[in-house]
């Protein structure tokens, strides 16, 4: 088996202050209003995530860096939406101030480059995709709307 590894680099601007961006990722009151699937936080220090990422498959994740409003790095645990593997993969959550809001990227990384992770690593990303569309949805028309 090759050791070469691939990753993924998604980005999206908010119009929201990256504190309030925070919230939204880091609170669960406020996690579950935009992810998509069921899913259990405690996203602090040595704290961890665990996330549907569609009807079969959910992942397990411990923090590894927790630095708020700026940055949070998860690291997967082995899983069911992935194969058993050598390594691990990490989704580092970056936050930026920009002229309207927030810069807001995920850098995945870690993932075997096999032909047999082709279909796991695809779920991962595009999960981050949607639910990265759906906080900015959130954030810049639903939570304004809201009393």
């Amino acid at each position: 088996m090759s050791r070469s590894r691939r990753g993924y680099a998604l980005k999206v601007e908010i119009r929201a202050a990256p504190g309030r961006v925070w919230t939204a990722l880091s609170q669960q009151a406020e996690f579950l209003r935009w992810w998509m699937e069921p899913a259990e936080l405690d996203l602090r220090a040595d704290g961890s995530l665990r996330a549907q990422l569609d009807a079969q498959h959910e992942i397990d994740m411990l923090v590894d860096i927790f630095d708020p409003p700026k940055r949070l790095r998860l690291i997967h645990l082995p899983s069911t939406a992935v194969p058993a593997f050598e390594g691990v993969v990490v989704d580092d959550l970056l936050l930026e101030t920009a002229p309207q809001g927030t810069i807001f990227r995920i850098l995945g990384s870690g993932f075997p480059a096999e032909k047999g992770f082709e279909r796991s690593y695809l779920r991962l990303r595009r999960s981050w995709e949607r639910n990265m569309a759906r906080l900015k949805v959130y954030l810049e028309k639903v939570s304004k709307e809201s009393p």
